[in-house]
């Protein structure tokens, strides 16, 4: 019996349970290569049938067990022994029969298909042949002589474009065919055959190491029977009861007397901080050290997952508790530990600061409001403040605190003694450097309007009072600078909340979309904290596509929507710039700081008029919708 430490109390256990960890891991690298072999193919979307190689590792996976038998000193069991004992080679071999004749159906299908098209589009092709038009009217022989040349010369000529079409159109249909086939066969292979070929390996394994040790017991090497009694299944199933319970000790030592090995345990002692050395020694014992660390270390990686959103109190502690218990297990410190787990979210917020920091280098406000735009921010905290979420820094600082973040900021251009002093500091940042964009671009406005109102004043001279009058009616009069900011307020209000159909045809992956439309907010808001008004205009776009579009593989429906997205902006707006040409015209003089048309908005509102706002795609069917 071997003795062990578990939450401080001692347990004894058979030695064979340890034996018998020892000679299953025999069968570990056999069954994790079949495994990822199956893996690769579905990435690859690589297969056969009869699958040959599948088979071939199996019958390698019994050859290896007749080597381990042999040196235990048995030798009257063969190949053919160990796989017509094995339901699961034999569910292997029905599966090959079953695939071989279902490829075969989706051939004749392709088959069948190609057949309709090609005599579609042979009709199509021999409809093109029709003649010259003309009727024969004169009873003259030469007259019906010259006719029929002229028929054969046009019918020739006709004959060659429809052969010409006929190609092209069976070459597309082949081409359509074979596309077909392969999607057939894939779905049929990725939804069936290979999740089969998953539980069909994990049983061959089982089967086979059941039978290994039995041989073993049968020949007095080894007492199999004597583990039987532990099921790693019934203490998993316990662990569950850890959520209905309030005594969760008494159910951790429950499942460990039921499975010692069961590295589920080991997790969740880890989980709740109840992991101590004396238990820790029965873990490496047992040989699941590696495998708790590796349990561990997916624990973690979801963290990277979680860029965008805060994860609960009591989750967060559970991560601290695994960082932690990493750092230890590994013998790590604990930026090595937090650079193993979490290299990708470090990179994230590396290059998250960087840009923001970069914003300080700025030759035009209208950089900062890009930047803003990305994330959906209306003013500078926000924008930080979505930034530092989204990027993974929130959740990095809840879980293994700032010590890294500060290492980022000490090496950058924003100095700060802790994480939240560097966020003010960027914020307080980036806003003097609005401002003072805001500034200059007044004071360059200024100047301008300077040198105009000297050029008029020498107009005035020349032309007199009649024309100043003019002038200072058409262009400079508080009545009619009124008049214009109502009349733009008119146009925002009747592009506010318009909901208008698209053109489908105009889209490159037309044949997909079933509908496509847009709507529009529209209106202009003065900014307090800016000094300066905002023009906003949010644009959300809906295409629903057909059901068809679900028979293309996963990669195909990606370049489908990134079409669509790509094309998106572009087609709205030409099909607003129509409906509202007036309403564009208004809102095109406010999309470039630097041109006259932006010098006569600032007059009518007193001020700089900006663009701000968004465009949303939506992309999907009607009950699988994706935003974009």
């Amino acid at each position: 019996m071997d003795e062990v430490m578990f939450l401080g109390k001692k347990y004894s256990f058979p030695h064979e349970l340890y034996e018998y960890i020892l000679y299953c891991r025999k069968f570990q690298d056999d069954r994790e290569r079949l495994l990822l072999l199956i893996l690769n193919r579905t990435q690859e979307k690589v297969y056969s049938f009869p699958d040959t190689e599948i088979e071939k590792l199996l019958q390698d996976s019994c050859r290896h067990t007749i080597r381990f038998l042999g040196e235990a000193g048995v030798y009257n069991i063969t190949e053919e022994d160990l796989l017509s004992s094995n339901s699961a080679f034999r569910k292997f071999k029905d599966l090959q029969d079953e695939a071989v004749q279902k490829m075969t159906e989706i051939g004749k299908l392709s088959e069948k298909e190609f057949k309709e098209g090609f005599e579609r589009a042979a009709e199509n092709a021999a409809s093109q042949v029709t003649g010259s038009g003309y009727a024969l009217i004169s009873s003259s022989i030469i007259a019906h002589m010259a006719f029929a040349a002229m028929e054969s010369s046009t019918i020739q000529s006709q004959e060659a474009k429809a052969r010409r079409s006929l190609q092209a159109s069976v070459a597309a249909l082949q081409n359509q065919t074979n596309a077909d086939k392969k999607q057939r066969e894939w779905a049929y292979v990725c939804v069936e055959v290979y999740p089969a070929y998953i539980q069909i390996v994990e049983e061959f394994f089982l089967q086979l190491i059941n039978r290994y040790l039995f041989v073993l017991e049968q020949n007095k090497i080894f007492a199999y029977s004597a583990v039987n009694s532990f099921s790693i299944s019934r203490s998993s199933e316990l662990l569950k009861n850890l959520d209905l319970v309030d005594d969760k000790e008494k159910v951790l030592i429950e499942a460990f007397k039921s499975c010692p090995y069961n590295v589920e345990v080991y997790q969740k002692l880890v989980d709740m901080d109840l992991l101590d050395s004396e238990t820790e020694k029965t873990l490496i014992l047992y040989e699941q050290k590696e495998a708790l660390v590796s349990s561990i270390r997916g624990s973690l990686k979801v963290i990277c997952m979680l860029k965008g959103f805060m994860p609960k109190r009591e989750d967060i502690q559970i991560y601290k508790n695994n960082l932690e218990w990493f750092s230890l297990l590994q013998g790590v410190d604990r930026d090595q530990a937090e650079e193993q787990c979490f290299h990708e979210i470090r990179e994230s917020v590396r290059k998250a600061f960087l840009d923001m920091e970069s914003l300080l280098d700025a030759s035009d406000v209208r950089e900062i409001n890009d930047q803003m735009k990305k994330v959906s921010s209306n003013d500078i905290p926000e924008y930080v403040s979505k930034v530092c979420l989204n990027c993974g820094a929130e959740v990095y600082d809840a879980v293994c605190g700032e010590q890294f973040l500060l290492s980022l900021i000490a090496s950058g251009r924003v100095k700060a003694n802790t994480y939240s002093s560097y966020k003010d500091a960027i914020i307080k940042a980036l806003s003097d450097k609005e401002k003072d964009l805001y500034s200059k671009k007044k004071a360059e406005i200024e100047a301008e309007e300077k040198k105009k109102k000297s050029k008029k004043r020498k107009i005035k001279m020349v032309f007199g009072t009649a024309a100043a009058a003019i002038v200072l009616y058409f262009g400079g009069t508080s009545a009619y600078r009124t008049y214009q900011k109502k009349d733009i307020d008119k146009q925002c209000a009747a592009v506010d909340g318009s909901e208008i159909s698209l053109n489908t045809s105009q889209f490159t992956e037309a044949k997909w979309i079933k509908d496509a439309k847009v709507t529009v907010s529209a209106n202009i808001t003065y900014n307090t904290k800016g000094d300066y008004y905002e023009w906003n205009m949010d644009i959300s776009e809906t295409v629903t596509l057909n059901e068809e579009y679900k028979s293309q593989d996963e990669a195909e429906q990606d370049r489908i929507f990134a079409s669509i997205r790509k094309e998106a902006y572009d087609i709205t707006s030409s099909v607003l710039e129509e409906t509202f040409p007036k309403y564009y015209k208004y809102y095109d003089m406010a999309d470039d700081v630097m041109s006259d048309d932006w010098d006569k908005l600032k007059k009518i509102y007193g001020n700089g008029v900006f663009h701000r706002g968004e465009m949303k795609v939506y992309i999907g069917t009607e009950n699988e919708e994706r935003l974009y």
